[in-house]
């Protein structure tokens, strides 16, 4: 057998190229704070756990910002009800429903009442597992109509950020 490799052995080879996929799978994800599907997202957070997977919470808006000619103005939105949003997002990372709350508050404010509701006190007190059609009824008896539901058809930063937490 001829060639540069001849002389070291096949799993010292074997090794080597496992040790380089291990350093590749170490490299940390890009952060969620940014621009996602047109809107802007920060300080993602874990809300809690359904018995599927994680639910997220991060702050949600729709970016006020200069435009090619240089005037500052909201993106426009294939979803009308985006426009101007200024609030919070909860995404089920399973099923990768979002509840859009459209509310003047940081996600931590938003974690705290919702937290607070006789829907999520329990469970969430007791570290269980939630489910999520109670986390909508706790944030439609403390935001009212300020809720739109969506659903999103790729995963999101913030759940792919939240997975590789674990």
């Amino acid at each position: 057998m001829t060639g540069a490799f001849t002389h070291i052995p096949r799993a010292a080879c074997v090794a080597a190229i496992l040790a380089v996929g291990q350093a590749q799978a170490l490299t940390p994800l890009p952060p969620c704070d940014g621009i996602e599907s047109d809107m802007q997202v920060w300080d993602l957070d874990l809300f809690a756990q359904t018995s599927a997977g994680p639910i997220t919470i991060e702050g949600y808006a729709d970016p006020y910002e200069p435009g090619a000619d240089g005037v500052y103005g909201y993106r426009s939105k294939s979803i009308q009800a985006l426009h101007e949003f200024n609030g919070v997002r909860l995404v089920n990372c399973a099923t990768r429903r979002i509840l859009a709350l459209n509310v003047n508050a940081h996600p931590s404010e938003v974690r705290i009442a919702l937290s607070a509701t006789e829907f999520l006190r329990d469970d969430m007190q007791a570290g269980r597992n939630v489910q999520f059609r109670d986390v909508r009824s706790a944030a439609k008896a403390v935001y009212g109509n300020t809720l739109i539901e969506l659903r999103e058809t790729e995963a999101t930063c913030g759940c792919d950020e939240v997975a590789a937490w674990n």
